[in-house]
C-alpha cells in the first residue's frame, strides 16, 4: 500500500489505481510515502476502466459469467434493506468502511 504506515513494494514495482472513493469527499489523499516511490523506482499508473471496454468487452462477457456462474470466481456483498439507507452506505463506500461490494435492497422483487 502507497499510503500505510509500512511501504512493501519491490523496488521497479508497477502499481496501477483503478479508483480511490475514500477520498472522494476529502478531494484524494496525498502518497505519503512518496521519497519511498521515488528512490524504489516505482511506477504508478492510473487506470479508467471504461477506457479498456473496446479492447476487452467481447472476452469479458465470454468469459467471466461462465467464472461467476461455476464457483471459479467469487465475490462477497455487503447488503443493507431500505431505500432511507442510500446515504449511509454511500458514505461507508467513500470512507473505506465497506469490505465488500455495496448493494441496497429496495424491493422484494
Amino acid at each position: 500500500m502507497i499510503s500505510g504506515d509500512s511501504f512493501h513494494l519491490s523496488p521497479n514495482s508497477h502499481v496501477l489505481n483503478v479508483c480511490s472513493p475514500s477520498g472522494y469527499n476529502t478531494g484524494g489523499q496525498a502518497v505519503k510515502n512518496l521519497m519511498q516511490v521515488i528512490t524504489k523506482r516505482i511506477t504508478m499508473q492510473g487506470v479508467i476502466v471504461v477506457h479498456l471496454d473496446h479492447k476487452y468487452h467481447e472476452e469479458f462477457y465470454a468469459t467471466i459469467p461462465k467464472k461467476l456462474k461455476n464457483g471459479e470466481i467469487r465475490y462477497t456483498e455487503e447488503v443493507t434493506e431500505g431505500l432511507d439507507k442510500v446515504g449511509e452506505v454511500i458514505l461507508r463506500v467513500q470512507k473505506g468502511d465497506n469490505k465488500a461490494k455495496a448493494v441496497v435492497k429496495v424491493a422484494d422483487e
